[in-house]
């Protein structure tokens, strides 16, 4: 079935005044024309939502859905909602891109006949305004351009590149026919999302060069201020939980079992005390609290 729409680009937004103007900028300068710019204003403060509407004005591909605070998760999947593009992708309100990377993507994902292609990205330095190193993408050891399909090798689930959001282009029914959704926690909101797409994939196409730019600090960074005193590993079992359940429903979860407790195991060195292990206990399933249990066993 042909698409009107090549790609869907659906930004959450929520107080990146500062930044907006160099995000929009990259994106609607894309080589690649035949785009909509999804902009989900998700309750910002700021100026966020006069600057999308100046651009909503320039740019007839710009949409801009207007949202009360739920988080970046909610705010994607108000996106998705009303994207029609063949592919999606993911930026932030404070991500850049380089101007062709969009075209690349997509003209990768057609060479390939894949699913998702995923590329590196830069570490990007507000304060000196330069990126500071590019973080490409290793696979088995080695970082080179690949076609994959962790289907047939599911102990990499967890070992294709660093977790962020702005890197990856996912056919949009990916999502549509498997039910997938992004979680509504403040932090790792993308990880069962973008974990269950690679574990649905038939085949996913790595390039090893960096288009996308990624602010390595910011002020209003969810992760390092708006959670910084509440216990941030817990997220990390919550998401683990609902990509469990992801698997389950879409019977896939005997094939990834083994790289999903291996990384139950590796999580389970942030917990440190007893208090920490009770708080695990509130948010995750005996499944998982067992796997705990028995690693911490094994390595007391």
């Amino acid at each position: 079935m042909s698409n009107d729409i090549a790609i869907s680009v659906i930004i959450p937004l929520y107080n990146v005044e500062m930044y907006l103007h160099q995000c929009l900028d990259s994106i609607i300068n894309q080589t690649l024309k035949d785009i909509e710019i999804i902009c989900v204003n998700d309750g910002s403060t700021d100026d966020t939502l006069n600057i999308l509407n100046e651009y909503q004005l320039k740019d007839p591909r710009i949409k801009v859905i207007t949202r009360k605070n739920g988080g970046c998760g909610v705010a994607r999947n108000t996106g998705m909602e009303i994207a029609t593009g063949e592919f999606v992708i993911f930026p932030d309100g404070d991500d850049f891109y380089k101007l062709n990377m969009l075209e690349r993507m997509y003209n990768r994902a057609k060479e390939d006949n894949s699913d998702i292609v995923r590329t590196g990205y830069y570490l990007y330095d507000d304060s000196t305004m330069k990126k500071i190193t590019a973080t490409l993408l290793a696979y088995d050891g080695k970082t080179q351009d690949s076609v994959i399909s962790l289907k047939n090798e599911p102990l990499k689930l967890f070992k294709i590149g660093p977790p962020v959001a702005c890197n990856k282009l996912i056919k949009r029914e990916i999502f549509v026919k498997n039910n997938i959704l992004f979680d509504s926690c403040k932090y790792r909101t993308d990880f069962s999302g973008f974990h269950t797409a690679m574990a649905v994939a038939n085949k996913i196409s790595i390039m090893n060069e960096a288009f996308a730019y990624y602010r390595a600090s910011r002020v209003n960074n969810l992760t390092y201020n708006r959670f910084r005193e509440i216990d941030n590993f817990l997220f990390d079992f919550y998401v683990m939980e609902k990509l469990k359940n992801n698997l389950i429903r879409l019977n896939l979860f005997k094939l990834y079992e083994k790289a999903f407790m291996c990384k139950c195991m590796a999580l389970s060195k942030k917990i440190v005390d007893d208090r920490k292990k009770s708080l695990v206990r509130l948010v995750v399933s005996d499944y998982i609290y067992n796997i705990i249990c028995k690693y911490k066993n094994e390595n007391n």
